[in-house]
């Protein structure tokens, strides 16, 4: 049995520079892994087959097993058990982890014998945040996340604030206006979209919490360490970045 972590992350701040003709967003990103992760473990099987303690539709790592068997013609089968600890659609790149670590593992079980570096250039074939993941590094990114930069970055302790909501990348993106501006460019698409995460935002902050949006999605996250009234219907993660 193989086993990989796949670790989430929180992005700095983050700027859209412009749409490509390919239909993504250049964008510029400092991004910093965190210890929060996905556990999961790679065995043989009959089936492809992935058991996972949340349902999670159409779930990106399929790909990720059929592009493999297809490119270096591997007739064998894999089961996969996935423990998920990151909340879906956050913005804490929980579907990209989990792609660029079954990659890993599957490259280890499969005895493919690929450098992280070739493993990297597969895993952007399916997203933005997949080449960061395979590295688990603290990075700017650029492009689409094709251009990866590696810096030093010191760990501090985080909190993580998440509404549960589910995000749409999608749909945040093409709520972005040109004009929209601050640490996270995409944060007042989300607000627009979402009103009640604004509502969640402000909870804290009106108890002085600086926060910061993390990604597209619905998470916020705080590195100051006061004291603040918890609520219940939102999740909370103490964690360190990396």
């Amino acid at each position: 049995m193989i086993k990989e972590i796949a670790y989430a992350k929180i992005n700095i701040y983050l700027k859209v520079l412009g749409k490509r003709n390919d239909g993504y967003h250049n964008l510029e990103s400092l991004m910093v892994p965190i210890d929060l992760f996905d556990e999961l473990e790679f065995m043989d099987s009959s089936k492809d087959e992935i058991i996972s303690n949340i349902d999670i539709k159409d779930n990106i790592m399929f790909k990720a097993i059929n592009y493999l068997k297809e490119k270096y013609n591997i007739k064998k089968y894999v089961k996969i058990i996935l423990n998920k600890n990151i909340p879906l659609s956050s913005g804490l790149a929980g579907g990209s982890a989990d792609l660029s670590a079954t990659l890993r593992g599957l490259n280890r079980l499969w005895n493919l014998n690929l450098s992280i570096d070739e493993l990297g250039k597969i895993s952007l074939l399916f997203g933005s945040d997949t080449l960061f993941c395979m590295y688990n590094k603290p990075a700017i990114i650029k492009g689409r996340g094709e251009v990866i930069e590696f810096v030093d970055y010191a760990p501090r302790n985080v909190l993580l604030f998440n509404p549960k909501i589910e995000v749409k990348t999608k749909d945040v993106f093409s709520n972005y206006k040109e004009s929209d501006e601050g640490e996270n460019e995409l944060e007042m698409a989300l607000l627009r979209l979402y009103p009640s995460i604004k509502d969640f935002k402000e909870y804290y902050e009106k108890q002085g919490l600086n926060l910061h949006l993390s990604g597209s999605g619905s998470t916020y996250f705080s590195f100051d360490k006061k004291e603040f009234k918890s609520n219940k219907n939102y999740i909370e993660i103490k964690t360190k970045t990396m």
